[in-house]
């Protein structure tokens, strides 16, 4: 029996789709709580209730329990803040974890300024007894594509120490962190690069990111539903920032690669916008449906 070329199109959408969607599975309960409210919570003021995120999450393969486990940890580790309501609990980034959400949109929405010649440097001095403020801190820089250059030292080619000063001000811990810009005196600037960041493995990685959702921003994304929406995004977003995480936006004079950063983010931005206004309304459906 031959297949119609439309219902064969169909079929080649939803397998785009259960392709797509399978890059969720290996994303860590935390990952789904900070990306919700990077994208909703700014929408709703700033936080959301925690049967919000039971009944957004499950659907998608995130267990309640570890729902709750997650918000509570990160209740407890500093990454969270909370509020009552009735008989509600709300949640809300704490001053770090807004700058690790921040930086994601950046990432996203934003193409690195040119390279000045000069590297950012950042010193941390935390005490023992501060390993919590220390890790919050870490993951901010993490967030921002610093490497390590040695204990307590990270490097960056662009200024990318606001955030991170901004949030630990706002914890009171501004005092336990030095940063300033400087150039390298001795060697070159791309010896100093490839010792920090492999950026061979990040260009293969964006390639892969391109190839595999390049195709499905032409034909899937509009035959999808609210709630394919939601769950897409989630995808879309978890995969570009896997790689971007790891890639300080060398300028092509320190690595020597094609702009394949640029391609990625072109399309993570097309399919970010695309996907928004359906998974937004899917949103506000959960949020009726709790009442929260």
């Amino acid at each position: 029996m031959r297949v119609s070329h439309a219902l064969q199109a169909s079929y080649n959408t939803i397998s785009m789709t259960i392709n797509i969607l399978s890059s969720v599975k290996d994303a860590t309960t935390s990952d789904f709580v900070y990306s919700a409210l990077s994208f909703y919570g700014r929408h709703r003021g700033g936080s959301l209730c925690g049967s919000w995120f039971v009944s957004a999450l499950d659907p998608l393969g995130v267990k309640p329990g570890a729902i709750r486990q997650t918000l509570y940890r990160m209740e407890h580790s500093g990454a969270l803040e909370t509020t009552r309501v009735g008989r509600n609990k709300f949640y809300a980034p704490s001053p770090t974890t807004l700058a690790i959400m921040d930086a994601g949109l950046e990432r996203i929405w934003q193409e690195p300024e040119e390279w000045d010649g000069r590297w950012t440097l950042v010193q941390f001095s935390f005490a023992a007894e501060d390993r919590t403020e220390r890790d919050l801190a870490r993951e901010v820089l993490q967030a921002e594509g610093f490497g390590a250059l040695g204990p307590g030292l990270y490097l960056h080619p662009h200024d990318r120490s606001q955030r991170i000063l901004q949030a630990l001000r706002a914890m009171k811990l501004d005092q336990n962190v030095t940063s300033f810009r400087a150039r390298l005196t001795n060697g070159e600037d791309s010896s100093l690069a490839d010792r920090i960041w492999d950026t061979n493995a990040t260009a293969h990685a964006y390639r892969c990111f391109l190839e595999r959702f390049q195709e499905f921003a032409g034909k899937g994304v509009t035959a999808c539903t609210d709630a394919e929406a939601f769950a897409l995004r989630f995808a879309v977003v978890f995969s570009f920032l896997r790689i971007s995480w790891e890639d300080p936006e060398l300028p092509a004079a320190l690595s020597g690669e094609e702009p394949v950063g640029s391609r990625a983010r072109a399309l993570t931005k097309k399919l970010y916008e695309t996907l928004t206004v359906p998974a937004l309304r899917y949103c506000d459906q959960i949020t009726a449906s709790v009442g929260g």
